[in-house]
């Protein structure tokens, strides 16, 4: 009997140290946290929690708020989702100092519903000021135009105002005074919209003692577009000094914007130490559907830019171009490559005119570069989907050797830094170079000239787009 006890009591321990261990061994569970498809963080629970001993924090989102969506726990994993919800920003829409209306956005909106821009007494083509959105409230402010009827409104503008051209002006018989000349450190920094008006007769001619910057402009830092420039005639003989001549302007900085602008006529300044340049002498910014038929003449001269730093994007050149002195250099569209720190663009760009370039020296090195499209590069840029036809020369007529006396003729460029992708030169293209040392580059490929003017050619093989060309039966042009 007391054997029997003694077993029931063993039992009955045995039992009860089963059940204890069995309620140890709970079963556990996961919570996963996931954002935008991505697991951040796994957290454990047991049958009967009712909350997490940890939860992550939600990974921010630029322009949202973020919680975690709503979860009870169970007897099973989980996964629990991040909940982004955008945030709502205000743009306060101003004009002189006063709301004109204030509109709601988030992240996900791409545009916004603009009020109409209020008018504005003595004023012209009121717009809003280019703004992109962001994830903050921000305000955008009314910009007006005054209006250009004549050439003293021309002469007098203020080199940080905006202006929009109302008409045509004729200059003949005004020895222009760039505008902006006084202040050589800045020039025109404001904007001017041509309106598709046509300035003509632009004349400057002389033999200035001091440098200087020549052109309609002396230096832009600003804006200009829709502007034709007809018949100019820049002719300069400097005693001494830098100096920079181009229809429109002496110089551009790298935050010069300039559209739809073109020239006609001559750009010609003798001496050394000279920028030439159908449009600008020397063009840092951006530049897009320009084009020059000048005819241009000076020590580093180009049918576009005597020197170019800036992005250009379909323009042309057409005049013929010549540089003479003791380092001349000559382009059909670009005379030099130089000035950028960063690599910049020419892209879907044409030059038409012969290039000569010539240098010489009663004593001390000479050297000479031509190309049909680019005369010579001192730092990087991407040249693309861009031809030239013009026939080019390159000579010296000094003796010396080594470093010296070089010249450098080519049916793209003549001396290369550039990336030059798809680019192309008629075949039968003249390309002479004369000088102790001589190099000519044949960078680019030589198709038939009638490919040159052909729609299929141009659109398929150059990328030229029908958006912005007029093709025919001869060289493409720019739309208006």
């Amino acid at each position: 009997m007391k054997k029997r006890f003694l077993t029931l009591i063993l039992g009955a321990i045995i039992l009860a140290l089963a059940l204890s261990f069995s309620a140890c061994q709970k079963t556990e569970y996961v919570a996963t946290f996931v954002a935008e498809g991505q697991t951040v963080a796994e957290c454990s629970f047991y049958k009967g929690d009712t909350t997490l001993s940890q939860v992550p924090y939600v990974p921010s989102k630029a322009g949202y708020t973020g919680a975690w969506e709503s979860y009870t726990l169970g007897e099973e994993n989980i996964t629990i989702n991040a909940v982004y919800t955008a945030i709502e920003y205000t743009a306060t829409f101003m004009a002189d100092n006063k709301v004109v209306k204030e509109v709601k956005f988030t992240v996900e909106d791409t545009k916004l519903e603009e009020p109409a821009v209020p008018e504005k007494e003595g004023f012209v083509n009121g717009t809003w000021e280019n703004y992109k959105l962001k994830y903050e409230d921000f305000k955008v402010n009314a910009l007006y135009c005054k209006t250009v009827s004549s050439v003293e409104e021309l002469k007098n503008m203020d080199l940080s105002g905006r202006y929009v051209l109302t008409c045509d002006l004729n200059l003949a018989g005004v020895n222009w005074t760039p505008i902006g000349s006084e202040n050589t450190s800045k020039g025109f920094s404001g904007y001017f919209d041509g309106n598709g008006h046509v300035i003509s007769g632009l004349s400057i001619k002389g033999s200035p003692s001091t440098s200087g910057k020549f052109g309609l402009f002396s230096h832009i830092s600003g804006e200009v577009k829709n502007l034709g420039l007809e018949n100019v005639e820049i002719s300069l003989s400097p005693e001494y000094g830098s100096y920079y001549a181009g229809a429109l302007a002496g110089m551009s900085d790298d935050k010069a914007v300039v559209a739809n602008c073109y020239s006609t006529g001559r750009v010609a300044v003798s001496g050394s130490d000279v920028k030439v340049g159908g449009l600008v002498a020397y063009a840092l910014g951006t530049y897009e559907r320009c084009y020059s038929e000048a005819s241009i003449s000076g020590e580093t001269a180009g049918g576009l830019f005597g020197s170019c730093g800036a992005d250009v994007t379909n323009c042309y050149a057409t005049g013929s171009v010549s540089a003479h002195s003791r380092y001349g250099t000559a382009g059909g569209l670009i005379g030099r490559i130089e000035g950028s720190t960063d690599v910049s663009d020419i892209i879907n760009c044409y030059a038409l005119g012969n290039v000569s370039a010539s240098s010489s020296s009663s004593g001390g090195a000479t050297a000479a570069a031509a190309g049909a499209l680019v005369g010579d590069s001192m730092s990087s840029h991407n040249i693309e989907n861009c031809f030239a036809i013009g026939n080019v020369s390159a000579s010296t007529s000094g003796t010396r050797q080594g470093n010296g006396d070089h010249a450098e003729a080519g049916s793209i460029i003549g001396e290369s830094m550039p990336s030059i992708k798809n680019c192309y030169y008629p075949e039968g293209q003249t390309v002479n170079c004369s000088a102790k040392q001589k190099y000519v580059s044949n960078e680019g490929t030589a198709t038939a000239l009638e490919n040159l003017k052909s729609e299929s050619f141009l659109k398929d093989t150059l990328k030229f787009s029908g958006d912005v060309w007029v093709f025919g039966t001869d060289y493409p042009t720019l739309k208006k």
